[in-house]
């Protein structure tokens, strides 16, 4: 089976859980013996290279990397002609409306993986103009046909089925390589209460809850605080009025080590799900339809908090030895829902069923 990748950036050119993700789904396809290429833009020229032991055809993104939605037709054309996949696997957003058009050019199936799928919540979070192009920008990439289309998380998943796409929809959710993230659980005398994420600075509420969290638990109970992720200067500043240094950006590959030191991660996202594979108590941080949505699987099963943070940490910190317990059974609960192994054998089910 041949399958051709197609995503806006692939490692070592990252610019969030994207390119993390979609490097673990590559690397586990060839694994398992399917041959798998990939076109992606990247900051230099074209060319084709192996990276890693991965065919890699890079396309130049200069000037703005928004001119992968036209470079990227062209780079396919060639890779389609040269590779001759028996699938084009396009991930949202920037490569599904040229991946479509070369599939249907060339009469080859697609499967699309919609890596966040927000439709109307875009207007909670920027003004009326950008929300409502981001809104059909979403509506124009999935009007296009494509044999099926996965969604990495359960929001994604019920966004999808609301716009009639139900029969070509299933729910895959992000892999989460448990060979590193795993319990290696740092011994400390005092209960560590930490987040980490890969821009600190991208959520100020966010951080400014967090911080005045801090504050009240620290009034009452004698607890250790970590916070590492890419950061800005006003926000180091809060954090060092505190006695807090925060730990510069770590690179996915470290960041079960920092997990390993925290007994409470408060977060959301890829990170929350890392951190109760690492055997944390993991508590929701911010709680609005679209997180909730996210993370509804671990959240209905009781492995994901959610709630008063405050009221939380305090009933976490008098009865720890009851919800340490809690924290071991998840990892149960991530190997069967999240492992590499679970979420790559759903995968390969669906090219299979595509051809």
């Amino acid at each position: 089976m041949k399958i051709l990748v197609n995503h806006e950036l692939f490692p070592p050119y990252t610019a969030g859980g994207g390119e993390i993700y979609c490097e673990t789904v590559v690397k586990e396809l060839i694994k398992r013996g399917i041959d798998v290429t990939v076109v992606a833009g990247a900051w230099e020229k074209n060319k084709f290279e192996e990276w890693d032991g991965i065919p890699v055809y890079r396309i130049d993104l200069f000037p703005t990397r928004y001119s992968f939605n036209i470079k990227n037709y062209f780079a396919l054309k060639k890779a389609v002609k040269e590779v001759k996949p028996d699938i084009i696997h396009a991930y949202t957003y920037h490569s599904a409306i040229p991946a479509n058009l070369i599939s249907r050019l060339y009469d080859k199936p697609i499967v699309l993986t919609v890596l966040s799928l927000y439709l109307e919540e875009w207007f909670n979070y920027f003004n009326p103009i950008y929300s409502s192009f981001f809104y059909l920008f979403e509506r124009s990439i999935l009007s296009l046909p494509y044999d099926k289309i996965i969604a990495i998380d359960y929001g994604g998943y019920c966004n999808l089925k609301r716009i009639g796409l139900k029969e070509k929809a299933v729910l895959i959710h992000t892999p989460i390589n448990t060979k590193i993230f795993k319990p290696k659980r740092e011994q400390h005398t005092k209960p560590v209460i930490g987040t980490i994420a890969a821009n600190l600075s991208r959520s100020p509420k966010g951080m400014n809850k967090f911080i005045s969290l801090i504050k009240q638990i620290r009034n009452r109970y004698d607890v250790e605080i970590l916070v590492a992720g890419k950061h800005n200067e006003k926000l180091r500043k809060k954090f060092s009025k505190l006695g807090i240094n925060i730990i510069p950006f770590v690179p996915h590959e470290k960041v079960a080590e920092y997990l390993n030191k925290i007994d409470i991660f408060v977060g959301q996202g890829m990170a929350a799900r890392e951190a109760m594979a690492c055997g944390c108590i993991t508590i929701l941080d911010d709680p609005i339809t679209l997180f909730s949505r996210y993370h509804k699987p671990e959240i209905d099963a009781g492995f994901m908090l959610t709630g008063d943070h405050f009221k939380l940490i305090e009933s976490i910190l008098e009865n720890q030895k009851y919800f340490k317990k809690n924290a071991r059974r998840a990892l149960g609960f991530i190997d069967n829902n999240f492992s590499v192994n679970a979420v790559i054998s759903k995968i390969i089910k669906v090219y299979n069923n595509v051809l």
